[in-house]
């Protein structure tokens, strides 16, 4: 099955072209296809005149203002025509204000100690040390308070420097 085109696609022109450039596009294609200019082949005179009629569907709908339009509004919106702005992913709460001070240093070291007892716990267990087993559990331990206290560390910061 044909992919359908679109009639910019058949014009070979911008969605956001000029009546200028639709027309001029439009020209271009209808001189190419023009069944005086194919040859004498009957299989490319066959398809020279399926296409020049498609080229004319096209300027008949595009041509016109209105129908443009209307025409416009059925088309699918392509990805590069969508406008917005990707979240940011800094060190900045949901207002905006840069997250400073403990709440910080809660934010950076929870990943960090996660990873660290995570590493010492399997160490300890592998060399069947306990101490170091133990030492990597706290560390973990400590980790997980972490991760839970961080949001609420700033939000407490956050209302604090929007007060001043």
């Amino acid at each position: 099955m044909a992919k359908e085109r679109t009639y910019y696609q058949v014009l070979r022109a911008s969605r956001h072209s000029t009546h200028e450039g639709l027309r001029a596009a439009y020209l271009r294609q209808a001189r190419r296809f023009h069944p005086d200019v194919v040859g004498g082949d009957l299989a490319d005179i066959g398809e020279a005149e399926r296409e020049i009629r498609l080229i004319n569907e096209a300027w008949e709908v595009l041509a016109d203002p209105s129908s443009k339009k209307t025409y416009d509004r059925t088309l699918p919106v392509l990805a590069a025509e969508v406008s917005y702005e990707p979240a940011a992913i800094d060190e900045t709460d949901s207002g905006g204000q840069p997250i400073v001070g403990v709440a910080r240093a809660v934010m950076r070291l929870a990943p960090v100690s996660f990873v660290l007892g995570f590493g010492v716990l399997i160490l300890g267990g592998v060399m069947q040390a306990g101490a170091l087993w133990r030492s990597g559990l706290a560390i973990l331990l400590l980790s997980l308070v972490s991760f839970m206290l961080a949001p609420f560390l700033v939000m407490s910061s956050t209302a604090r420097h929007s007060d001043d």
